[in-house]
């Protein structure tokens, strides 16, 4: 059985250049370094898989000579190969797994030329936004036309509950053939050696104090916007009078870390750590007491750096997110952190597909909600009981030795590829059929798979009367430059929303958001129910569901 990579050029280009050494490939997208693990596990052990091609953009000799050094340890043989060669030496019977490129043209030209050729196409979904949708298209389009199944690897189930409902949005706007199947299986992470917490902490002058760390792309369009839960951190540093220290690291090439420092008052209990080397990562890692991770955005479905944490043995807080969801297990190997969504046809449907990735990403993720008062409250469980930090920590380690190590994952994508090979698609899941498709591309009816609650304009909705008033005015000023939400609402319209919940909240406690915005205009206008969800998101307001419940049947604050 021959397996052909579909590199693209950010993988071909990118992510083996020598100026991204060994010891900076952790600054790197997580998506290439999953790659790099998935292809070295793959080569470094015998399987049914008895030849590995890697398809580059370009014939670069440098990236070539990179490439070559990095497959010569391989026990399975391993070609290098340019797209154009394929013209004069196609690939034959082999299957192509593409790890999500882009490159959508170069993939339709492979699709179009050698489809009748191969076995099969499987690609991996990593994220579902706008460039994904298109990408994806793109590739089926290409393969299922000339005949040629299409397998679709999904991380967990809830990105594959996800992906089946996307797919009935697709069905209207191209004649795909159906010779399409999903299986869920998710990434690894490859072994580490971790060093003595007392000595990680040492290393990073952190002796003493507990360490909560984020780890993850520091970008609030493609992971999530740490803005509110710097605020968490540093009320949560504040109460505990120095005994903690939170740490916000990873890749950032936007400057998001320096605007964020712009809004702490102790700089020695939260800390940045933009674009960090992999010794540091490390010994990060090897120091941390907590781990934390609340992503928010449609880009990001399954947390590598959640693995990395259950492979040190660490509890992780994460927000009940995708596929988060299905990789912490609620009170074992950590706990997730309630999401609430809502849906706004307008704001959120066909326009933002046609807008750049970044700003419909981050639209979107400006109008879900973390629960920030659960959020201090599983936090300061894990820092008060060391005890329960250990055995949490103890379960997590198993469930990487289980379920993410290389050894245990790509067992399981060879026997998917044998499968194929025999004529076998794999498991077809079916995600919940909506039952008014409505628009294609409607992301309104996707969104609510995402997080734990979707709002309706029955909840209820408080004003946080404790909330730091010079916290409040910062995240108020900044909200008509805050990243691309300005396309959404205006200064004018937050302040009248913001001021109208706080009076009735004097005036009568809790009240209905129906209620408060017809009390602004008469109507409810989707731009102040916007308003709404970002007061909420950054920690103004507070918002409880009808009854304490809601359809999913999870409890809420109430």
């Amino acid at each position: 059985m021959k397996i052909a990579f579909y590199l693209g050029e950010e993988v071909g280009l990118s992510w083996f250049a020598p100026q991204f050494g060994d010891e900076d490939i952790a600054d790197l997208h997580g998506r290439a370094v999953a790659t790099r693990g998935f292809i070295e596990a793959l080569i470094s052990q015998p399987s049914e898989v008895d030849g590995v091609e890697l398809i580059l953009e370009s014939p670069n000799p440098v990236y070539a000579d990179t490439l070559l050094r990095f497959v010569s340890g391989s026990v399975i043989p391993v070609r290098l190969r340019t797209i154009d060669s394929l013209d004069s030496e196609p690939l034959e019977a082999a299957i192509i797994h593409n790890p999500a490129a882009h490159d959508v043209g170069k993939l339709a030209y492979v699709g179009r030329r050698w489809a009748p050729r191969l076995r099969a196409i499987t690609t991996q979904v990593h994220g579902l936004g706008g460039v994904d949708l298109a990408y994806e298209l793109g590739v089926r389009l290409a393969f299922e036309t000339q005949g040629t199944p299409v397998l679709v690897f999904c991380q967990t189930p809830n990105t594959a509950a996800i992906y089946e409902a996307i797919e009935q949005e697709l069905r209207p706007l191209a004649p795909l053939s159906g010779r399409r199947s999903t299986a869920v299986i998710p990434l690894g992470s490859p072994p580490q050696t971790f060093l003595p917490s007392p000595e990680a902490k040492a290393t990073l002058g952190l002796e003493g104090d507990i360490l909560v760390t984020y780890i993850g792309r520091m970008n609030p369009s493609t992971k999530g916007d740490l803005l509110p839960i710097v605020g968490c951190a540093q009320e949560l540093c504040k109460e505990y009078g120095g005994r903690v220290r939170f740490v916000f690291a990873g890749a950032d090439n936007i400057g998001y870390a320096q605007f964020l420092q712009t809004f702490t008052t102790d700089a020695g209990s939260v800390t940045f750590m933009p674009n960090l080397s992999r010794e540091r990562k490390r010994a990060l890692l090897s120091a941390t007491d907590v781990f934390l991770s609340c992503v928010d955005t449609m880009l990001e479905s399954f947390g590598l750096s959640i693995i990395e944490a259950f492979q040190r043995g660490i509890p992780c807080v994460v927000s009940d997110w995708d596929g988060y969801r299905d990789l912490v297990s609620d009170g074992i190997t950590g706990f997730r952190i309630p999401t609430l969504t809502s849906v706004y046809p307008r704001l959120l449907g066909v326009p933002h597909v046609v807008l750049p990735a970044a700003v419909s990403l981050f639209r979107r993720a400006q109008t879900v909600v973390v629960d920030l008062l659960q959020l201090k409250e599983k936090l300061r469980l894990l820092i008060d009981n060391v005890d329960l930090r250990q055995a949490i920590g103890k379960q997590a380690r198993r469930e990487y030795e289980q379920q993410y190590s290389w050894e245990t994952v790509v067992p399981r994508y060879v026997a998917a590829w044998g499968r194929l090979c025999q004529g076998e698609h794999g498991d077809v899941l079916h995600g919940p059929r909506t039952q008014d498709l409505g628009t294609p591309l409607d992301m309104t009816h996707i969104m609510p798979l995402y997080g734990t609650h979707e709002v309706g304009d029955d909840w209820f909705v408080e004003w946080v009367s404790e909330r730091d008033d010079e916290w409040t005015q910062q995240i108020l000023a900044v909200a008509p430059v805050y990243g691309e939400i300005a396309g959404c609402i205006d200064q004018a319209t937050i302040e009248r929303v913001y001021a109208r919940i706080r009076e009735g909240t004097q005036e009568c406690g809790a009240l209905t958001i129906r209620r408060v915005l017809a009390d602004l205009d008469g109507k409810i206008r989707e731009s102040q129910l916007y308003a709404v969800m970002w007061l909420a998101k950054h920690g103004l307001v507070v918002l409880h569901a009808p009854g304490g419940t809601t359809g999913r049947n999870r409890e809420w604050r109430t």
